[in-house]
């Protein structure tokens, strides 16, 4: 099985439990690999030979930030990474699953037609039923047949899947 990371900035010192994951993977017979705009302390997945794929997003530089904000503002969605290249390298890159780590992470899935899990961790989902770009772009994902969410409590998954019109 393979299964496609991605994650806006990805490091062992930021998200412990994330880099574990992608870590622990090959042990189990899962081929991960990391996509993500921003590495960091990778030393390990380096050594385990984990694919790195470098995406175009909001952590790559402050230009590419002032234009995803001014995207963001400009249609009213979230935009994490560049979509075009975003999307063309999932769908290329012949994954079984897609974990999108954070609710940001998976904004651009919207015409994913592959399995992916967005895992929403907290802040990105309190976000989610604040901000009307990331309102409408969580709304989009929730309406694809293909994206489920997962959530760290059952009390924040009612909250969070009650805006966005998920299935209880």
């Amino acid at each position: 099985m393979k299964i496609g990371h991605v994650i806006p900035c990805y490091g062992k010192t930021n998200e412990l439990y994330i880099s574990t994951l992608v870590e622990l993977s090959p042990s189990i017979g899962i081929e991960p690999e990391v996509l993500s705009s921003q590495f960091f302390n990778t030393a390990l997945i380096d050594e385990l030979h984990i694919k790195k794929i470098k995406l175009i997003g909001r952590s790559s530089n402050k230009t590419i930030e002032f234009l995803l904000k001014a995207y963001s503002r400009i249609f009213s969605e979230y935009k994490e990474y560049l979509p075009f290249i975003f999307t063309r390298k999932l769908n290329h890159g012949n994954y079984d699953l897609i974990h999108a780590h954070f609710g940001m992470s998976g904004c651009d899935l919207v015409n994913i037609k592959k399995p992916t899990l967005i895992s929403m961790h907290g802040y990105d989902g309190n976000v989610a039923i604040k901000n009307k770009n990331f309102l409408n772009a969580y709304k989009k994902l929730a309406k694809n047949k293909y994206i489920h969410f997962s959530f760290p409590s059952d009390y924040f998954r009612q909250k969070v899947s009650l805006k966005l019109g998920l299935e209880q």
